[in-house]
This record gives structure tokens, C-alpha cells and sequence, in this order.
């Protein structure tokens, strides 16, 4: 039989381990609030940055010691204090002054800093060096950083999942990066990829990605150091696209981003966008916009001839139609510019978007006028009842065809008609005719208008300018070469 030993557990065997536990916790509580963010002095450090950052002081004059840059690492990506820090050379060098070697905790607040802003950090370039030298010092490298941490990195993502047939999500993942958030960077990304795919869609037809790439903060998107993503769309539209006819989605997607190139040279628009496109896809778009011109003036023709209830314009409004864009479609006319009276320049912009309205200029009193540039010479054609104006190549200091003047300057629909041809005689330029349209039917206002062109040697034909059953009758009066 076995022997029970006696055993006695007394009620207060814990209480002096739970004392001591108890001390210890308030010891590992007092130590856990002297250091890193939870410390006294951490605290006074970081409202002290604060405090500066709400009074508009740079950031890098307001770090000094090492707990400073832990403090920096939190705000960098803190929206209520984001906005007031910029990271610049300035900021680098003060971080490097006070250490060598930053921490792990500032580096990835950096590279977090770097794929969030991307292409909205002034100095992208000096920011990826500093981040690959301090994270190569680190030996905290990753998979691709050497690619990705650079004003290029973008460039090779794409790269990257286009050659691996994957998509960008599956991309971020296999390189390591879901545990930052890269809005700029994706967002720049996803426009390549649109990018990449507006070379390949059919050309001049309507697309879904044209509208994907009418966002501000897609054609706004740095592409590379010297440009935009727009600037790329903007040459593959031009280069596509043919030299006339021209889809309206597409005129209206390079318009949206850039506008129309037929404006000052020293406009910013201009230099925004235009100044970085060839010289030939510059001209070339100009002529697209002949077109819209043309539309836009024949619209507040149209609209006049019926809102006046004008039944002899409203018979002639088809001919003037079918002339002007006979010379449009043969492509006699080399350049446009549009004169809109307010009550016209009211009527498109209640009727049109206004970033899909071509430049124009408007003038005083309630009739539009539009200016034709040909091969050897120039037409100016107004709207009512107006004669077409023919002459010989305007000399290049006039305000017709000039955009240097001041839009403050006023013109009216006489300084374009009447008053200009006496400034050109002055200068010896000749009218070659003013043609009156005339509501007869026996063509004579188009011969006249044909045989005064024809003097500028511009090969046109009655046939270019007449609809085919008017040329037929045409032939039919007075002969082939009549």
C-alpha cells in the first residue's frame, strides 16, 4: 500500500510573485514611456517640428538630432502635415548631417514618400539617388528597387509586366511592393499602359480609351524628366491620325489636353504642350482644326439664315456650304481662323464644350467672318449677306492671321472686310475680286469666285466646288471648260 504524503498549499502563496509582477509592470510601462514615440521628450520634439511646419518654416530647419528624423518619418506621410513638408536636396543634406546611416523607419517613410507623390515630387531624381545610396548602406535592397527607385521606374513597371504578360497588380505583388500605397506611381502607370494602348487601337475611330485618357490627373502625369503623359498622346494622336477627316473623338481629346495650337507662341498653353510636339504634327493638327473652323462658321450661317427667317439665305446657305467645303476637302485651304460675333460666340459655347471649341476671336456688331488661307493667297468670307474677298498673300504684319495682338484690341466685321482691303492696297496687295453671292441659278457667283482663285494658281475646278448633280447641270449649260 502506498504512503500519501501530506501536502499544504497555503491562501497567500501568490500574493508576493504578484507584487513583484505588478512592480515590474509599471517598471516596463515607465520604460516603454521614455523611449521612441511614446516618450516625453519624443512628444515635445514632435509638436515642436509641428508647431514650425504651421508657421511655415521649411522642414529641414527644424531637425537637429536623431529623435528629430524618427519624428520626420511619421509626418512625411501624415495629411494634416504632409502638405507643409517638401522634400528637396535641402531636406537630404540636413538628414545627412545629423546621420550617416538613417534609420530603416526613415528610409521606408522615404520610399512610402516616394511611390504615394511620385511624380508630384519636384525633385524625383536627387530623392531616388539619396534612396538607393542610404538603402544600399542599409543593405535593406530589394527585388527591382534599383529599377524602381528612379525618375524611370515607372517605365520599366510597364516594362516589367508587359514582358511577363502579367497585370499591374500581379506585378506589384511579384516585386514586393503591396505593402506601400503608390497612388502617383500606379496611377502613372495605368497611364502608360492606356498609353500603350492608343497605338494599337483602330485608327480614327471612336475608343473607350480615349476617354480614360481624358482625365487631368492622366494627361497631367510625368511620363519621363523633361515630359508629360499628354505629350505622348498628343504625338501618337497626330502621327495616327490622317490629314483630314479627322475623327471628332479624336480632335476633341487633343483639344481637351492641349487646346488649339493656333494661339500665341508665348501663351502658356502653348508652352505647356505645343512648344514640345514637332513642328510638323504642330502644323498638321492646325489643319485638323480648318475643319472645325469651317463647321463652326457654316453653323452660325445656317443659324441666322432660319432665326431671321431669310429665305434667299437659306437658299443659298447649301452652295456656300458645298463651295467651302469643296476647297476643304480637295485640300486647297491651308490654315482658318475664326471671327465669331457674340451672339454666334454665345450660341457654341451654350451648345459645345467649351474644351472642345477650337480657338476663336470674337468681334463687335452681329455678323461672324472666316479667314481661309490658300497655297497663294487668302479668303475672307463673311456670314449674312456679305461678298467673299479674294487676295493675294497677306503680308505677315496684319491682325487677320496674326496672334501676337492683344485680344483687348477690338475688331469689327468692317475691319475685316472693307476696312482691311483698304489697309492691304495701301500696302500694295490687290483684292483679286469680291465675289457677291447671289441666289441665281446659273452658277455665276462660283464661276467668278473659281476664276479669281485660279489667279493665285490654286489648281481649283468648277467641279471641286459643286455638289455632282449641280455639276452635272452645270456641264450641261455651259461645258466642261466653260
Amino acid at each position: 500500500m502506498k504512503k500519501e504524503l501530506p501536502f499544504f498549499l497555503p491562501d497567500n502563496i501568490l500574493e508576493k510573485p504578484l507584487r513583484e509582477m505588478a512592480v515590474l509592470n509599471q517598471e516596463l510601462v515607465k520604460y516603454q514611456n521614455s523611449i521612441g514615440q511614446n516618450s516625453n521628450k519624443f512628444k515635445l520634439i514632435y509638436k515642436e517640428i509641428t508647431d514650425g511646419l504651421s508657421n511655415y518654416l521649411p522642414i529641414y530647419s527644424l531637425l537637429h538630432t536623431k529623435l528629430h528624423l524618427r519624428a520626420l518619418a511619421p509626418l512625411l506621410n501624415d495629411s494634416k502635415f504632409k502638405p507643409y513638408i517638401i522634400v528637396n536636396s535641402k531636406l537630404l543634406c540636413r538628414i545627412g548631417e545629423i546621420t550617416s546611416t538613417p534609420s530603416t523607419l526613415l528610409l521606408e517613410a522615404l520610399l512610402q514618400y516616394f511611390y504615394n507623390d511620385f511624380d508630384e515630387i519636384a525633385e524625383l531624381g536627387p530623392l531616388s539617388h539619396w534612396l538607393l545610396d542610404m538603402r544600399k548602406k542599409r543593405g535593406i535592397l530589394g527585388v527591382g528597387d534599383v529599377s524602381l527607385i528612379s525618375t524611370k521606374g515607372v517605365l520599366w513597371f510597364v516594362e516589367y509586366a508587359t514582358i511577363n504578360g502579367i497585370e499591374p497588380q500581379v506585378a506589384k505583388e511579384r516585386l514586393k511592393l503591396s505593402r506601400y500605397t503608390m497612388n502617383r506611381f500606379m496611377a502613372c502607370a495605368m497611364g502608360i499602359f492606356y498609353l500603350k494602348e492608343l497605338e494599337s487601337i483602330p485608327t480614327n475611330q471612336p475608343h473607350e480609351i480615349l476617354s480614360k485618357l481624358k482625365k487631368e490627373s492622366v494627361f497631367n502625369s510625368r511620363y519621363d524628366e523633361s515630359t508629360l503623359l499628354g505629350h505622348h498622346i498628343l504625338r501618337i494622336l497626330i502621327k495616327r491620325a490622317p490629314v483630314k477627316n479627322v475623327c471628332q473623338d479624336w480632335v476633341n481629346l487633343l483639344l481637351y489636353i492641349a487646346g488649339d495650337p493656333r494661339i500665341n507662341e508665348s501663351n502658356p498653353r502653348f508652352i505647356r504642350w505645343w512648344s514640345k510636339i514637332d513642328v510638323d504634327d504642330v502644323s498638321k493638327a492646325r489643319g485638323w482644326l480648318s475643319k472645325v473652323d469651317l463647321t463652326l462658321f457654316l453653323q452660325a450661317l445656317k443659324d441666322f439664315s432660319e432665326s431671321k427667317n431669310k429665305a434667299d439665305l437659306q437658299r443659298m446657305y447649301p452652295a456656300r456650304k458645298v463651295f467651302l467645303e469643296g476647297l476643304l476637302n480637295n485640300d486647297f485651304i491651308l490654315e482658318t481662323r475664326l471671327f465669331l460675333s457674340s451672339e454666334a460666340s454665345l450660341y457654341l459655347r451654350n451648345t459645345y464644350k467649351q474644351d472642345e471649341l477650337p480657338d476663336f476671336r470674337v468681334i463687335n456688331g452681329d455678323k461672324s467672318v472666316l479667314y481661309i488661307g490658300l497655297s497663294g493667297g487668302a479668303i475672307i468670307e463673311g456670314s449674312h449677306n456679305c461678298r467673299m474677298y479674294i487676295y493675294e498673300s497677306l503680308p505677315t504684319d496684319n491682325y487677320v492671321t496674326s496672334y501676337q495682338n492683344s485680344k483687348n484690341n477690338e475688331l469689327s466685321y468692317r475691319d475685316l472686310t472693307i476696312g482691311l482691303k483698304q489697309i492691304l492696297e495701301q500696302k500694295g496687295v490687290s483684292c483679286i475680286d469680291m465675289v457677291q453671292h447671289t441666289k441665281s441659278n446659273n452658277f455665276s457667283w462660283q464661276k467668278r469666285a473659281v476664276s479669281a482663285i485660279k489667279k493665285l494658281n490654286v489648281d481649283v475646278e468648277m467641279k471641286d466646288v459643286l455638289t455632282p448633280k449641280d455639276y452635272g447641270e452645270y456641264t450641261v449649260r455651259f461645258g466642261y471648260n466653260y
